[in-house]
């Protein structure tokens, strides 16, 4: 029972370090960490609560005069008014309208910002995932390399190889090696861009397998949601909904606005209260607000319909890449499966059935092979993550 029960836990524990190591969590991770994020939505705060600034009545207005009689004998006088200026009813209605579609607008740019970075520390994940299956590649062609520059060292002794045979293999185990050390560097300098990523924090990512793909469904289909739902897009048409908004409230602004206050005047044995009114007429202040913000209402309608056929036209761009990518890797798993490997092709040589070079031949031949598609993965998984960054 305690054997049982030991190996229930141990499975808990390694269940709940592999689910550490999925891309997802690592996107929830950056999500919460990102400095960049963090500061993204310190701004889009501060843009929200700005938003409504202004859209209040102005501060009132406490006026006092104090005038003294010349000649003294006629005493002296004093007038108080106090007062209150607004605009036009409906710029107050135009106001409150407008901040809200730029508190829609700005939260929209702030996803976008939000799916760059989470698209970036996606493709930081496929990148790893590419250079581990690499390392591993390149692990065993170096043992391989050690083995036969081991053997031939050996058979060089025994005068049953050339300085040029053994010279050859050498060569070959120090360009494998170099390339492992290289390819180390790469995925180290891949981690860091994780960790920074991850707003500095450590973090546990070793996945040696991409994610299980899926069925991308019809053209059609995948352009009208990936359109619909592309951050850039939405954030542009909400910038459209502002500028028409501004259009009605400079048009309202146009209009006359009022100022009501109270006034007393009190001199010598006299005292007068009453009401104060005044109107302003909107000459000048105002001239040309309305023709601007119709042109910039212009401009966000042509920046999206511009935007948008971009949107499209990369979107069928990487569709065309996944599906040629698609069947490239078809092909190449195809072919490496009926290929030999490399054990067959180390047998063969050491039994004499095939030469060095033909060995080297059709070693080099193989590894080729595997790392084309290797990096042919790389691209669709890449691909495929630029296709679906609006679900990020």
């Amino acid at each position: 029972m305690r054997t049982i029960i030991a190996s229930f836990l141990l499975l808990l524990a390694a269940s709940a370090a592999e689910a550490q190591n999925t891309i997802s969590d690592v996107l929830q991770s950056v999500a919460q960490n990102n400095r960049s994020l963090q500061a993204n939505a310190q701004l889009t705060k501060a843009l929200r609560e700005g938003a409504y600034v202004g859209n209040y009545l102005q501060n009132p207005t406490v006026q006092y005069d104090y005038l003294f009689g010349s000649p003294s004998s006629l005493g002296k006088s004093g007038e108080l008014t106090v007062s209150q200026a607004f605009d036009f009813p409906t710029v107050y209605s135009n106001k409150n309208k407008l901040s809200k579609l730029k508190e829609q607008e700005y939260n929209a740019q702030s996803n976008e910002f939000r799916q760059n970075i989470l698209l970036q520390a996606k493709q930081v994940c496929i990148d790893l995932i590419f250079l581990k299956q690499q390392q591993q590649m390149l692990k065993e062609r170096q043992e391989n390399a050690r083995q036969l520059a081991e053997l031939y060292e050996t058979r060089f002794k025994n005068g049953d190889a050339n300085i040029l045979e053994k010279n050859k293999i050498e060569l070959e185990f120090l360009n494998i090696k170099t390339e492992a050390n290289l390819n180390k560097v790469a995925y180290d300098n891949k981690m860091e861009e994780l960790r920074n990523l991850n707003g500095g924090a450590a973090i546990d990512f070793n996945l040696t397998q991409y994610p299980d793909s899926f069925a991308l469904p019809s053209k059609e289909e995948l352009l009208l949601e990936a359109t619909g739902a592309n951050a850039s897009l939405i954030a542009l048409k909400h910038a459209g909904d502002v500028a028409r908004k501004q259009v009605a409230v400079n048009k309202a602004l146009a209009l006359p606005k009022f100022e009501l206050g109270f006034r007393r005047d009190f001199g010598k044995g006299e005292q007068f209260n009453g009401f104060t009114v005044g109107v302003s007429i909107p000459l000048f202040e105002n001239k040309n607000t309305v023709k601007s913000a119709k042109s910039q209402a212009m401009y966000t309608d042509m920046q999206l319909q511009a935007i948008q056929s971009d949107v499209q036209s990369l979107l069928l761009q990487n569709l065309q890449q996944v599906e040629t990518l698609k069947q490239s890797m078809d092909e190449y798993a195809k072919a490496l499966s009926l290929q030999n490997n490399e054990t067959l092709l180390s047998k063969a040589f050491r039994a004499g059935n095939i030469s060095l070079i033909e060995y080297f031949i059709e070693l080099s031949t193989l590894y080729q092979s595997r790392q084309n598609y290797l990096q042919l993965q790389n691209q669709y998984q890449k691909a495929m993550a630029d296709i679906y960054k609006y679900k990020l």
